[in-house]
């Protein structure tokens, strides 16, 4: 819920962020009852096909989210980056960061990069999994952990699919 007040303050900052607010449907083992969290609603297998009506075998229920929707991780840290530029950051792509920088009193000062050090006060760590290794020496514990996701880009015509649809299989 968090993730999705976030992204509806990003859209009113920073605009055509690639957010689409379709809802989604997701639904378990046939057998099994679906359970509701907070902004969803359990629905019958006619809801299912009025929301989803190219779905060949709708479920007998689902859990339907109509706040839910998809971004363009491409695309939004694409906006984000020329978002950070235009309020000041300097961005450095694909120079490799090694170690963050620290003054006599302890301060940030800036990065150490494969190309050389990058002085900076404020530094914005944003290395994925590599984020951890970085913030240890400055007594930061981080807890991210590798997490193996597939990215697939599908194209279909238009209206096929009009909300994100998971469940159990995929």
């Amino acid at each position: 819920m968090t993730a999705t007040q976030e992204y509806r303050r990003l859209e009113a900052e920073l605009p055509v962020l690639p957010v689409t607010w379709s809802g989604s449907l997701s639904w378990g083992a046939a057998d099994t009852a679906p359970q509701a969290g907070p902004g969803q609603q359990i629905v019958d297998a006619a809801t299912v096909a009025t929301l989803e009506p190219t779905l060949r075998q709708p479920p007998d229920w689902a859990v339907w989210a109509p706040g839910d929707g998809t971004a363009d991780p491409v695309g939004v840290t694409e906006r984000l980056v020329a978002g950070a530029r235009v309020h000041g950051a300097r961005v450095h792509p694909d120079n490799p960061i090694t170690a963050v920088r620290r003054d006599a009193a302890g301060r940030v000062a800036g990065v150490e990069t494969a190309a050389g050090p990058l002085a900076g006060t404020t530094v914005v760590l944003a290395a994925a999994v590599a984020t951890a290794a970085l913030a240890a020496p400055l007594g930061i514990r981080v807890p991210v952990d590798p997490s193996p996701a597939t990215l697939f880009r599908l194209r279909a015509p238009a209206g096929l699919v009009r909300t994100v649809v998971h469940n159990r299989d995929f």
